[in-house]
Formats: structure tokens, sequence, C-alpha cells
């Protein structure tokens, strides 16, 4: 919680209306269950963790679908008093609406309730490949150090377990 806190606030917060700045906004949204899913995994968990891409005031994620909602409802359903969070503005796009939209119609195919893995194919994966098309020059090194640690998390939540209960 104190290394959240320490993130500097992004620089141009969110318009209402939104604008063409790129933020990944990181939730805990484990709850009381944070601890019932890291026991069943052999593991203590200091947070389950969904990343949001928010742009145009707008923000896209995958559950077992691509979904969007506008940040201001996520706001209202996601309040910073209830979920630890923090939202980090990652830079400007140049893409217009009808190429997100395109983007996001296509990436469908791939992530859907078919494709959906709570452990290897999640809203973390999602904003992995999202992030970098909306921000095509964004360093791969700076969308590693933010995201990376939340990758890493969910993608090493099975390593304590054999690979039979990995199946399960």
């Amino acid at each position: 919680a104190a290394a959240v806190a320490a993130l500097p606030a992004p620089e141009v917060p969110e318009p209402p209306e939104g604008d063409d700045h790129v933020r990944i906004t990181i939730y805990s949204i484990g709850g009381a269950m944070t601890g019932v899913l890291g026991k069943s995994v052999n593991k203590e968990f200091p947070l389950i963790p969904h990343v949001g891409v928010r742009v145009r005031g707008r923000e896209h994620f995958y559950s077992d679908h691509v979904e969007e909602r506008p940040s201001a409802v996520m706001n209202a359903l996601m309040p910073a008093e209830q979920y630890q969070q923090i939202t980090l503005d990652i830079g400007t796009t140049d893409k217009d609406d009808a190429a997100i939209e395109a983007w996001l119609k296509e990436a469908e195919g791939s992530f859907n309730a078919e494709n959906y893995d709570l452990w290897k194919r999640n809203c973390n994966h999602f904003a992995e490949e999202f992030v970098p098309f909306l921000l095509p020059d964004l360093e791969q090194e700076r969308l590693d150090v933010l995201l990376k640690p939340v990758l890493d998390f969910t993608d090493s939540m099975l390593d304590n377990l054999p690979e039979w209960r990995q199946n399960l």
C-alpha cells in the first residue's frame, strides 16, 4: 500500500469528457477473497490485480470479453475509498476513435470467453497488448516497468502447486 501511495498522480488529471492521454488504472479487486484465493493456490497474496486502460473518457478491459465503460462509471463502480488503486498517465495517443474501435473489435477474436484464463489470459494481458497499440512509440522497457510486476504476479499465482492441481 505504501509503495502504491508513493507513486505520483497523473500529471494531467482525466477530464470528465476524456482526452488523448492513455492511462492505466491498476485496482486491487480481491477484497475478502484475496486470502481465500491465496490459500487455494498455496500462496499469500497482497492483492488481486485488475488493469483497465483509459483513453477518451472510457476504460477498456477484459473479463470474459472485451468491455468498456465510461471512466466516470468506473470511478463510481470502483471508488478509491473501497478499492486500492493507482492511475498512471503513460502518454498520449494519436489513434482516432475508428482505429481504436477496429483494434478492439479484432481483439474480441482472442480476448473472449473461450480464451479467458484467470491465471494466464486475463485483463492484465489485455492491457499488455492494447497499450502498445495505443502508444506504438512507448519503449517496451517503460511498459515493462509499469505492467511487468502485475503480469509476473498473475503469471506466477500457480507456481506453488503441482501440475495436476494447476490443471484443475
